[in-house]
Order: C-alpha cells, then sequence, then structure tokens
C-alpha cells in the first residue's frame, strides 16, 4: 500500500510521508536513549555489587530480569528500525529529486540510527559477560567457604585429644583458627615447645600438610605481665616472636610449604580475655594458627569484572 502512495502521490505528500518517517525517527531514537541511560544505570548497580563483594542470588536474578527486559526494548526496537529501513528503501527507488534529496536525509538519519542500535548490543553484551563473571565469582565463594568448612573438620578431629586442654578450633571472618594456650605448649618464660604441645602439633601439621590452597599465620600472645627473664628476650614483644617462630618451626619440618607460612608476635596487644584475672590471663598467653584460603583466584576474578 505504501509504494502505491508513493507513486501517485505529489511530491506534498512525499514531504508528509518524511515528515512520519521523522517522527518515528524521532521516536525510536528516544527510546534508544532511554535505553542507554537504563543500560549506564544497571553497569553502575553491577559495579557497586562488585566492588563490596556481596553478591547474592536475589541480586543475581535481579540482573537478569533487567538484562531480559532490556533485550525485549532491544527486539521493538529492531523492529522500528526494519519499518524505518522499509520506507526508506520505497523513497529510494522513486526518481522525484525532491524525494532523492529527503531519502539522503533519511539515510544519515539511519546510519546514526544503525550505529547507536550497535553500540546499544555492544553494551548488552558487556553486561551479559559481567553477568557471568558474577556468578563465576559467587561459585568461588561458595567453594571457599566449603574448603573452610571441611578444613574446621579435619583439625576438629585430628585434634580431638587435646579438648578441654587449651585448645580450641573456630572458623570466622573467612578464616580457621586454631588457638592453643600456652600451658599447652611452653613453660613459663620458655620458648621451647615441650612433648604435649608437640604431640599437638604434629597432628596439626598432619592435617595442614595434605593441604595446598591456603596460607597460615602463626601469632604468639602473651598476658599483660611483664617479662621478667633474661638473655636475649626483653619483652613480651620478644617473647611472642620466639614462641611463633617455634611453631612455625615444628610445621615447616613436618612438610608443610615454608612460602605459604609466616611467624608474627603480638605481645600482650590483643587480648581476648580481661587480664585482671587469673583465668583471663592464661586464655591470653596463647598462640594462634590462622588458616586462609588462598584468595588469588577470587582477587583475579575481581580484576576482571
Amino acid at each position: 500500500m505504501l509504494l502505491f502512495s508513493i507513486a501517485i502521490l505529489s511530491s506534498c505528500v512525499t514531504q508528509k510521508i518524511h515528515g512520519d518517517l521523522k517522527g518515528k525517527y524521532d521516536e525510536v531514537l528516544s527510546k534508544n536513549q532511554n535505553l542507554e541511560e537504563e543500560n549506564q544505570k544497571l553497569l553502575s548497580e553491577c559495579n557497586e555489587w562488585t566492588k563490596d563483594l556481596k553478591v547474592s542470588k536475589d541480586e543475581l536474578q535481579k540482573l537478569r530480569e533487567e538484562s531480559d527486559l532490556m533485550n525485549r526494548k532491544l527486539d521493538v526496537m529492531n523492529s522500528d528500525y526494519a519499518n524505518l529501513k522499509e520506507s526508506y528503501d520505497l523513497l529510494v527507488g522513486n526518481n522525484s529529486s525532491q524525494i532523492a534529496k529527503n531519502a539522503q536525509k533519511n539515510l544519515e538519519l539511519l546510519t546514526e540510527l544503525e550505529k547507536s542500535k550497535t553500540n546499544l548490543e555492544a553494551e548488552n553484551e558487556k553486561l551479559k559477560s559481567k553477568e557471568k563473571k558474577i556468578a563465576e565469582l559467587e561459585y568461588l565463594m561458595k567453594e571457599r567457604e566449603k574448603y573452610l568448612n571441611n578444613m574446621k573438620l579435619s583439625l576438629t578431629e585430628a585434634l580431638r585429644g587435646f579438648e578441654g586442654k587449651g585448645l580450641t578450633v573456630e572458623q570466622r571472618n573467612g578464616k580457621v583458627y586454631v588457638s592453643l594456650e600456652n600451658r599447652l605448649l611452653f613453660a613459663p618464660g620458655s620458648w621451647n615447645v615441650n612433648s604435649k604441645g608437640k604431640e599437638a602439633i604434629r597432628e596439626l601439621t598432619g592435617v595442614l600438610s595434605k593441604e595446598e590452597d591456603f596460607n597460615i599465620i602463626i601469632e604468639g600472645h602473651t598476658d599483660s605481665d611483664p617479662f621478667s627473664g633474661s638473655g636475649s628476650i626483653v619483652d613480651n614483644w620478644d617473647l611472642s616472636v620466639k614462641r611463633a617462630t617455634s611453631i612455625v618451626k615444628l610445621i615447616t619440618s613436618g612438610g608443610v610449604n615454608e612460602e605459604r607460612i609466616s611467624a608474627s608476635g603480638r605481645g600482650e596487644f590483643v587480648p581476648v580475655a580481661s587480664n585482671k584475672t587469673v583465668e583471663g590471663k592464661a586464655k591470653n598467653r596463647r598462640i594462634e594458627v590462622i588458616i586462609e584460603p588462598d584468595l588469588s583466584k577470587i582477587e583475579a576474578m575481581l580484576n576482571q569484572i
């Protein structure tokens, strides 16, 4: 019907057709701009989610629903574009000089519209790629949590014979903590591990030597009583470092990779109980073995988002 109309109408009618096409183009261009704004908003929200590493199934589902909505809008725009292109092709087929002039202008408009459509499709592909990486990151975080749970269970089972003797195993802040009170490991003022302590460290090392994707920090802690010994040790900080390194040497001699372990002395500055009671001081005098998964895979994934 449109081809018939073009053939019989005057140049005045051609102007009307061009006006209608221009109106449709403006409408499609407006929709395209709205889609670009929505797409930028989605990208901004996606960046905020990944910054805090607080990726959840609900947020991921919402992102997918919004992406589907954008795809449906893109399909509508593609349909409008196809209709406009068809009208343009009909105009070009007419030999009228006025129509040819209008057709050139329409061609320019169509070129801009096609460029905008291409850009939107590219941004949509980027969004899909980010969505995929977020899903992969969520999987890695679940695997990390599973790894920590298994590690805690293995350590708890291996050290069961030391329950109630100053040894605890906890999981918190994405790490596993094995806390050993000094009464299980050292004589007062000493950094040489006693026979009972060596037995506990052997059991601990037996579990750690079977794993690879983790790092270990050995922290030495004291109570607030001033160090009263002599020799090269001058204060609690020195003593806590010496005790931590003694444990490191036992663990590495049992087969744990030296590159994955480090020693740290914290002195009396990180207490877990009050230093005003005998019981509190006993809890503060401790060695903490802190086990955390290797985060390099997660960090690499974040850098790609």
